[in-house]
């Protein structure tokens, strides 16, 4: 062959070869792009999940929900008692599982000074299931952990307990507790105390996972009914979020504080075990014959009016097992543990000894504030947009999906799990102002995150600190050793009509007061970088 058919024949090969890494780059770039949509699915999929509930809500007057042909399952019910006279009222939530046909009869009727949202079963006859108190002001209500030693608007009752009347010479102290329903209560029917587990049309009523806030909502009653299940094959039996607390016999906390204990309840199928104490030190426990608990309240005298610290609490199973579900003894001297008054503990919210799961919706309550829940501000057009603390109103700025993504870090330590946070209403999610990892930096939510483009002042650690409360940190390197910034802290410097006890609404980013060299981790947070993670559903269970 001839120069001239070797220099042709090379052009050919030349522009095959170059025609095969053409398609090849093609290919990789479509495999990729598909890589890159089938994030973006899962991502899609994850908050279809995460915010895509059945939810009705109701406003005003009396209406009847009735649950809808083929919608059997898990209910949650939220009720939000009217602020009145400068008072907020109460808030109380749970779940109730309900058949197809259910009613569930909704009163937000307007009494001056009386007001309050109310749940019957089945019609305007039935017994009351549920209420929200509104705003008196004549006795204390309860709080996220238990009850509440201030006086506050919208009372609230947990258990066979309620923070006593000031006019009462019962039990211990000028704040002891008694038994009564004084006035309108709060209540949530299956817990100790409340109209419990009524049968009514041949179906017992009651509720799980509940939660009642005194003084937590200034404005109108209101009633909210989401779904978060359905009962099938798949779900045949209410979801869990552990099962630290199946075939329990036997409730046993070891209090080695200062504060005396005044009672300890189960609950389990709608039923109460346990036992009013008269301000017991040491150890104390309660028999079970061998249930799945549902929820656990155990009570402080509150007459000390001082932080509880070293309580353990330990459940016994049948096989002679035991498992912790709580543990402060391991916080130091300056650390928060538990309210004055109490812990309540529930099967249906996050094992405070892991981490949160996969993905889930949750209300951020800040342990500074426990009428008051995290919130992203009403102007949803501003960039500058710091997050807020504000009173229960169950709105989609005060609902926070918690998802995990995959951490940049994870081949080098595979334990590293980061989560980014984004709420309902426009999915932009908790970040660091003006990307930039320096103490009292602003929390804000004015981007919606990108799981391909990982930004890194939207990537948090959540740590558990294995008393009920978790705390948020960033992923950022320290600003420098001096001046180590990290937790999303509840800016404290500036109160709100100068209340002590109410603290303004902006988030920050705190500082790390403690620093281990040795292990390059910063301590225990204080208090202020401390939340309660609320779950409102189920998490990974399937909708």
């Amino acid at each position: 062959m001839n120069n001239k058919g070797f220099a042709v024949t090379a052009v050919i090969y030349g522009l095959s070869i170059l025609g095969v890494l053409i398609i090849s780059i093609l290919m990789g770039t479509l495999s990729a792009s598909r890589a890159n949509i089938q994030l973006e699915a899962n991502k899609i999929e994850k908050d279809l999940i995460a915010f895509n509930r059945t939810s009705v809500v109701y406003n005003e007057g009396e209406n009847l929900f009735t649950v809808p042909q083929g919608e059997s399952g898990w209910y949650r019910v939220e009720a939000f008692g009217t602020g009145y006279a400068n008072l907020p009222g109460a808030y109380t939530t749970g779940i109730i599982y309900l058949d197809e046909g259910r009613s569930l009869y909704v009163d937000l009727s307007y009494r001056p000074s009386n007001a309050d949202a109310i749940i019957r079963a089945e019609d305007g006859s039935g017994p009351i299931i549920m209420r929200a108190a509104a705003a008196d002001g004549a006795v204390p209500g309860g709080t996220l952990q238990a009850y509440s030693a201030e006086p506050l608007g919208g009372n609230v009752l947990l258990t066979d307990f309620q923070l006593r009347n000031p006019q009462s010479s019962n039990l211990i102290g000028t704040e002891g507790i008694y038994y009564s329903n004084y006035g309108p209560t709060s209540l949530i029917a299956g817990y100790p105390g409340s109209e419990r587990a009524k049968s009514y049309g041949g179906f017992n009523y009651y509720f799980v996972d509940g939660l009642m806030l005194a003084a937590a909502n200034k404005g109108v009653s209101k009633v909210i009914i989401t779904r978060l299940a359905r009962k099938d094959d798949e779900i045949p039996t209410i979801p869990r979020k552990t099962d630290k607390y199946d075939d329990v016999v036997t409730v046993r906390v070891y209090n080695y504080s200062n504060v005396r204990i005044m009672g300890l309840f189960a609950t389990a199928n709608g039923n109460q075990y346990g036992a009013n104490f008269a301000g017991e030190s040491g150890t104390i426990s309660i028999d079970l014959p061998g249930v799945n608990v549902d929820d656990i309240s155990v009570l402080f005298d509150t007459s000390s009016n001082s932080f509880v610290k070293n309580v353990d609490i330990v459940l016994v199973h049948s096989d002679g097992g035991t498992v912790s579900i709580y543990s402060s003894s391991q916080n130091d001297a300056s650390g928060f543990t538990a309210t004055p008054t109490g812990i309540k503990l529930s099967a249906y919210q996050p094992d405070y000894s892991m981490e949160p799961p996969d993905y889930g919706n949750y209300y951020l309550i800040p342990v500074l504030s426990d009428n008051k829940v995290v919130s992203a501000r009403r102007n949803t057009e501003s960039e500058d947009n710091p997050i807020q603390i504000e009173y229960i109103q169950g709105t989609p700025r005060q609902k926070w999906a918690i998802t995990k993504i995959k951490s940049n870090n994870v081949l080098e330590n595979p334990d590293d799990i980061e989560y980014y946070i984004s709420e309902e209403s426009r999915y932009k999610s908790i970040s660091i102002y003006h990307d930039q990892n320096v103490v009292k930096s602003r929390i804000v939510a004015a981007m919606t995150f990108n799981t391909l483009s990982r930004n890194p002042p939207q990537i948090w650690k959540i740590t558990p600190q294995y008393d009920g409360t978790y705390a948020i940190k960033t992923t950022i390197a320290s600003y420098n050793m001096a001046q180590r910034s990290g937790f999303i802290s509840v800016n404290t410097s500036r109160k709100e009509d100068d209340s002590p006890s109410d603290y303004y609404d902006q988030l920050m980013l705190g500082q790390a007061l403690n620093y281990n060299v040795e292990s390059d981790e910063d301590t225990v947070p204080t208090v202020t970088e401390r939340f309660h993670l609320y779950s409102i559903d189920f998490g990974n269970v399937r909708n």
